[in-house]
């Protein structure tokens, strides 16, 4: 139970990020605090990646692959 739940926050966390990335671009909510250009291409790229190793993570999982 324990691995499979650790699996569902693999899965989950791609959407986890966007989620926060997109709240911490507001300038209404975060105000001088929101994240810079640069902080926002780092931040963007490792949620590609991210969601890139989920996608390869399920498609590992598929039946004959």
């Amino acid at each position: 139970m324990a691995i499979l739940s650790q699996v569902l926050n693999g899965v989950l966390l791609p959407l986890v990020i966007i989620l926060m990335l997109l709240l911490i671009n507001r300038t209404d909510l975060m105000g001088k605090y929101k994240n810079s250009r640069l902080w926002n291409v780092i931040a963007w790229t490792t949620s590609i990646i991210v969601i890139g190793m989920t996608g390869a993570m399920l498609w590992g999982m598929l039946p004959g692959h």
